[in-house]
């Protein structure tokens, strides 16, 4: 989550995807994202272009080309084949948002996109800042 360049009421948020096809070769389109806190109405805004070049965070400086790893454009025209996964980056804009709007207030994402046969697809909502439990991961083991 940052501040959008010369639009610093605004928030983009740029999400590491991965979306894998179970089902026949299908292209994926219609990419959004809905942010839902509490107190507010949930809030459905679509994926937007973005280009250059960012560190990603806890990648030791790794830099991304958000255009080159733009998964709209990696999805929108080739079928991705029956097994085959296809890694990239979504990024969104919040109109009048700030990190600290959402953050620490159990603020859930959830990712949605549909296949060319119009079937719709959604994440399990994530809440911004929650850590996943690792099974097995115990102190005493």
């Amino acid at each position: 989550m940052y501040p959008v360049p010369n639009r610093p009421e605004d928030l983009a948020v740029s999400l590491v995807v991965s979306v894998r096809n179970a089902g026949s070769p299908s292209t994926a389109q219609g990419w959004s994202l809905e942010v839902t806190s509490p107190g507010r109405p949930p809030v459905t805004t679509e994926a937007v272009h973005v280009s250059g070049q960012v560190e990603m965070p806890g990648s030791n400086g790794k830099k991304i080309d958000l255009a080159k790893e733009d998964l709209v454009l990696k999805t929108a025209q080739i079928p991705i084949a029956q097994g085959a996964r296809v890694n990239g980056v979504l990024t969104f804009v919040l109109a009048k948002t700030s990190e600290s709007v959402l953050s620490n207030n159990s603020t859930a994402l959830a990712v949605r996109f549909k296949d060319s046969q119009n079937n719709q697809y959604q994440t399990p909502k994530s809440v911004i800042g929650a850590k996943i439990a690792k099974p097995n991961s115990s102190p005493n083991k």
